[in-house]
């Protein structure tokens, strides 16, 4: 028998027993309409049976004030698919991680790119994010520079093969903000024309219909506790 707790602690999209990451977003009227829709999901986790195979339910709130993410990590697609599911939650895998072995430090920001293709295809998803890597070989992201406060990225790609989401984890936001203003201007080195053409050859892949970014903070996270613990 299990029973849960809430923290806030930040979820681990990285831990080997998480196959599956199911990602919901709302955004609420105004600020009370987002307090609303944090207390329902608070008292859905003290009042519902926590679902077999859900290791961790995190809540985010957006820096709009009016923005809600849940991100819930799963053993497995069958565990969540046997668990009531709202309608327009998206199903991701865990396909690439930016962060550097040995990082300890505490997320306090989460930046969430993301892109939405023209159609369904699993394989161009990775080779998107293959094409990311490539040119991170070439030119070093300044989001995994140590000074910059940015702690590395986990790429997910969905499983109906139209979306990639970028969970991207920062010191702060004010780090992000940093990084998102730098122009690399006050840099003197020579431009590499191979790592340009890499980066450029990131913005040019065919079939992105959408894309953008999200910032959150963690507003709590519930997780299983069994009783011998």
């Amino acid at each position: 028998m299990t029973n849960y707790t809430i923290t806030e602690q930040w979820p681990d999209p990285r831990r080997a027993d998480a196959t599956l990451a199911v990602v919901e977003q709302w955004r609420a009227p105004d600020l009370a309409g987002r307090t609303e829709t944090l207390a329902r999901t608070m008292r859905r986790w003290r009042t519902e049976p926590w679902p077999t195979g859900l290791l961790s339910d995190s809540l985010f709130v957006g820096e709009d004030a009016r923005s809600v993410l849940r991100y819930a990590l799963w053993t497995d697609r069958d565990a969540h698919r046997r668990a009531p599911t709202a309608p327009d939650a998206i199903e991701y895998v865990r396909y690439r991680d930016s962060r550097e072995p040995g990082e300890t430090r505490t997320p306090g920001c989460l930046a969430l790119p993301y892109l939405i293709f023209d159609g369904s295809d699993p394989q161009r998803l990775r080779d998107w994010v293959d094409t990311v890597f490539e040119a991170m070989d070439l030119a070093p992201s300044l989001a995994d520079d140590e000074d910059t406060g940015g702690l590395g990225a986990v790429f997910h790609v969905s499983l109906d093969g139209r979306r990639i989401l970028n969970y991207a984890e920062w010191i702060g936001l004010r780090h992000h903000d940093r990084f998102m203003g730098s122009t690399g201007e006050d840099d003197d080195t020579p431009p590499d024309p191979a790592a340009v053409a890499a980066w450029q050859k990131v913005q040019e892949f065919p079939g992105i219909v959408e894309s953008g970014v999200n910032r959150f903070n963690l507003y709590a996270t519930a997780e299983p506790v069994s009783d011998g613990d």
